[in-house]
Formats: structure tokens, sequence, C-alpha cells
């Protein structure tokens, strides 16, 4: 017989201090061959982004604790859930059943939280599927709501200083798809310069900023278009999306990047659809 266990977390606005919040959530499991598990969800979010495990009761007394990693999405109102792997030791015969789920936040709903699971065997065979839920909490009707992430992140960029003190050469390099770097950070605010330092031809771009779009489909211009980001604690990432390619391909953006003691100079070029990435470890 094959147990089948999920756990999921919660994403919570990027505080002003960049740390990491944690939580435990209890709620059900319905398997869709009719049984039905609790089970316990301990993380902790920091910014979009979760980490965490879930600790799961099974019918046999087994207990089962598994790895997660996942993302919030504000504004679509979901959280997208990935099992990574076992983190105590099980009994031989237990078969394993890693799960990827999508949650649906619905407000006003009984089970404020909910939605479908599928899952996968080690050697990446279906292993099962059901649902999962949350009852009604106004914790999670407050952690969803898109303002009150705003104006976290406003107290955040007002306490910003806005001078700039460059004290380190100003590093210089080019990006594109398939190619990512990977710079290391200090200050909790991030000021970002977008423009076109070439021939302005009508290029487009998207930037996103730990999974939310700040600027979609753009035309750069010679005039710097600049960006406030609140970093938090760990791991941000910076994508910039081709669109149009201009009437001088390929899409060529230039970006400048600011850690009040160091200076960044970055060119992304792409074809029309490609992306190229920046991993910002904050310290």
């Amino acid at each position: 017989m094959k147990y089948f266990l999920i756990f999921f977390t919660f994403i919570i606005p990027l505080s002003s201090h960049g740390q990491a919040q944690s939580y435990t959530l209890n709620g059900l499991m319905h398997v869709k061959n009719g049984e039905t598990f609790p089970y316990q969800l301990v993380f902790h979010l920091s910014g979009n982004s979760i980490e965490g495990y879930s600790l799961t009761k099974l019918t046999n007394g087994v207990r089962p604790k598994i790895a997660i990693e996942g993302q919030v999405d504000v504004p679509r109102q979901l959280i997208t859930i990935s099992e990574k792997k076992l983190i105590n030791k099980l009994p031989d015969n237990f078969t394993m059943c890693l799960l990827d789920a999508t949650l649906n936040y619905k407000e006003k709903a009984k089970h404020v939280l909910s939605g479908n699971f599928f899952g996968m065997d080690t050697d990446h065979n279906s292993c099962g599927e059901g649902s999962l839920e949350f009852d009604q909490c106004q914790a999670i009707n407050d952690l969803f709501k898109l303002d009150v992430i705003k104006q976290q992140e406003l107290q955040a960029i007002k306490a910003y200083k806005d001078t700039i003190v460059i004290t380190e050469p100003t590093a210089e390099f080019e990006i594109t798809h398939g190619v990512t770097r990977r710079l290391e950070w200090i200050t909790d605010t991030c000021t970002l310069e977008v423009f076109d330092g070439e021939l302005v031809d009508g290029d487009e771009v998207t930037i996103n900023f730990n999974g939310r779009n700040l600027l979609t489909d753009y035309t750069l211009t010679k005039q710097k278009k600049q960006l406030k980001l609140v970093m938090r604690k760990g791991v941000n990432t910076i994508t910039i999306v081709a669109g149009y390619e201009g009437t001088s391909p390929p899409n060529t953006a230039d970006i400048i990047l600011f850690d009040k003691y160091k200076k960044y100079k970055i060119k992304a070029f792409n074809n029309a659809g490609e992306k190229a990435t920046i991993t910002i470890n904050r310290k």
C-alpha cells in the first residue's frame, strides 16, 4: 500500500527588515482513493519563496517528514508547492510519493486555501492524486492582500538612504539567454536603472523581480527608468525578458544596479521571448 503525503506553505509580505517569518499550519489531505490524513506544516517564508517541511501522521503510525520548496503569487491568488526529499528515517517498506500542488486562495470560502495535488515516485512514475484544504483564517486572508505587501515595501524604501556611496570599482558584464550572473549584496534595498545605451530602436523588455513583473513590455529610451527593489535575505532574482527587438536586433537593454557601496553595469541581449537572469544573494 502506498501512502500519500503533502505539505504546503504560505508566503507573507516581505518585512522591512528582510527577515523570514516562521509558521505552523494544520490541515487535511484527501487522497483520491478515499483516505484522509491530518498533516502539519512547519515553514519559513522569505520574500515570495517557501521553504520548510511537513509532518504527516499516517494510519499505520508512520510520521514522514519531507522538505518542500514553493512560490507564492499574490496577484493571481495562488501558491505552488513541490516536495523535494525525505528528511527522517522511515520503515524499509515505505513507498515515497513526492507531490506537486497548486493551491488557490478564496477569501470568502470555508476552505480559504485549497487545490489539487499530483504525486510522482522516485522513478518519476505517477503514484496518486487528491486534494488539499485549509479552513477559513483571518491570518491567511491578510497574507494574500496585495496592499499589505505594498505598504511594507514602501516603508522599507522610505527608510533607504538615497545617497549612494560607491567605494569599490564599477563592475561591468553581459548576460544573455542561458547565462545567469550571481552577485553578493549587503543592503536591503537595490536601485535598478534600465535604458537603451546604444541605438534607440524600440526595444521592449519585461523586468520581473522575485516573481512579480515590475515593468511589462516597457519600451527603452535614452532616459533611465529607475526602480527601487526591496531585497529579502538570501537569494533574489531579477529576470529581463526580451520583447520586441526593435529595428536593429537583437533586443538590448542596459541596466545599472547600485548596492550603495557597489555599482554594476550590465548589458542584457536576447532574441524576442528569451530571458537573462541575475541572482542576488543578500547576506
